[in-house]
Formats: structure tokens, C-alpha cells, sequence
């Protein structure tokens, strides 16, 4: 007798194959085992010391090639599945974390409002989303971005931390609060550091980051961003 078996669509090189050959397949996407071998995901301690007002980043992997490409297409081009399969690989890295006990919650770095109404969307809040039901750490967005600024891709690492400055607000109070803040990919670090400034200035106790992924491993990392 012969069998049918479903067929799929791989969210990251588009090829159509059968199921016996997924790696993750859910109800609206899935990647291939090819493309999944190709993912380059951070090995042992995936916890990066950073100085400066936020403790460290949690980044389960690295933004090389064929997950950049991958994230791409969900951040610009609004591919649904893309973003997808980002946050349900990115949520079952941070299930396996352990307990996040230790935040009273998360908050996502935003966009300007010129800037969402652009995209329609935060393709970091969506992300959040996935990682917040999965280690059960409600989302609470404390912070605002008052005015539209140049995309920091585009800019060198001295006017990144230019671009930066200043560009955050709170929009209450987080005294005493431990604060763990979600941002889509992490570079040079200084988005997740000037929102740890602003919650560090506003009463905050503790602040860590959490990114999908951050710089690849064959680049050369920032002083302040190293392994422990």
C-alpha cells in the first residue's frame, strides 16, 4: 500500500519536500533539516558579559548567513512564516534556559511611531511574544521612542552610539523592578545599553538583555561584548 505523506514548504529556502525531512513544522510554517544544519547556533555559554548599564545578553544564535537572510525577509518583506519559525526557534532555545524567576518582566525595544506605521508592525514585540509564552514572563512596554531616527545598519559603531543617545523614554515608574529587555539582533549592544541606561536612571535594580540572535561568530565582536 502506499503511503502519502504531507508535503512542506521550507520557510528559509522555499523548497518543497516531505514531512519525513522537516525539522520543526507547525501549523503555518516549517524549515527543512538542510537549512536547519546551516543555522550556526551559539555553543556553551550563550550568556555575554557586557559593560555599562545592562548585565549581559542571552543570544541562542548568530547572525550569519542562512539565518540572517531568514530574518530578513520577516523584518522587511513581512514573510509571516519567516518570523515564525524566528520565534518558535528562538522560544524553545529560552524554555531550555532554566527559570527566568529573576525579572518581574520583559519589555521589547520599540519602534518610533513613524516607524510602525511604516512596517505595520515590531517585528521585536511579535518575537517577545513567542519567547514570553513559552518561559511564562509577561510583557510590560515601559519604554517609548519619541522621534524617528536612521536605521543603526546603516551606521558606523561611533554613530551608532550617537544615533542612540537620547532615544529612549520611560513611561513609568520601574523602581526596584528586574527588567529583562527583548530586542530582534544584537551588533554592538548599544540599543539594549541605552535602554538599560533609562531603566538604570528610572529606579531599575536589575537589567538584562535577550536578542534572537547576535553578530556572527566569524566577525569581530565589540570590546564590551565578550564571553564569560
Amino acid at each position: 500500500m502506499k503511503v502519502w505523506f504531507r508535503s512542506y514548504v521550507c520557510a528559509m529556502c522555499g523548497n518543497r519536500f516531505g514531512g519525513r525531512d522537516a525539522y520543526v513544522t507547525y501549523k503555518r510554517s516549517c524549515i527543512c533539516r538542510n537549512c536547519e544544519k546551516k543555522l550556526v547556533r551559539v555553543k556553551g555559554k550563550s550568556c555575554f558579559e557586557c559593560r555599562g548599564y545592562i548585565g549581559y545578553i542571552i543570544a541562542p544564535f548568530y547572525y550569519t548567513e542562512p539565518y540572517r537572510e531568514l530574518f530578513l525577509k520577516f523584518k522587511f518583506f513581512g514573510d509571516t512564516a519567516a518570523g515564525h519559525m524566528l520565534g518558535v526557534m528562538t522560544a524553545e532555545y529560552f524554555r531550555q534556559c532554566g527559570s527566568f524567576d529573576m525579572f518581574d518582566f520583559m519589555t521589547v525595544v520599540p519602534l518610533s511611531r513613524e516607524r510602525f506605521n511604516k512596517r505595520g508592525y515590531n517585528q521585536s514585540q511579535l518575537l517577545a511574544e513567542y519567547v514570553s509564552e513559552a518561559v511564562g514572563l509577561r510583557i510590560e512596554n515601559v519604554l517609548i521612542k519619541p522621534e524617528d531616527r536612521p536605521p543603526q545598519s546603516l551606521l558606523s559603531g561611533y554613530e551608532k552610539t550617537l544615533n542612540v543617545a537620547g532615544a529612549f523614554e520611560l513611561t513609568r515608574d520601574v523602581c526596584g523592578k528586574s527588567i529583562l529587555v527583548f530586542d530582534d539582533i544584537s551588533t554592538t549592544g548599544k540599543t539594549l545599553g541605552e535602554c538599560a541606561l533609562v531603566l538604570k536612571k528610572g529606579g531599575a535594580e536589575r537589567v538584562g538583555g535577550a536578542v534572537c540572535a547576535r553578530m556572527g561568530q566569524k566577525t569581530e565582536l565589540p570590546v564590551h561584548l565578550r564571553l564569560q
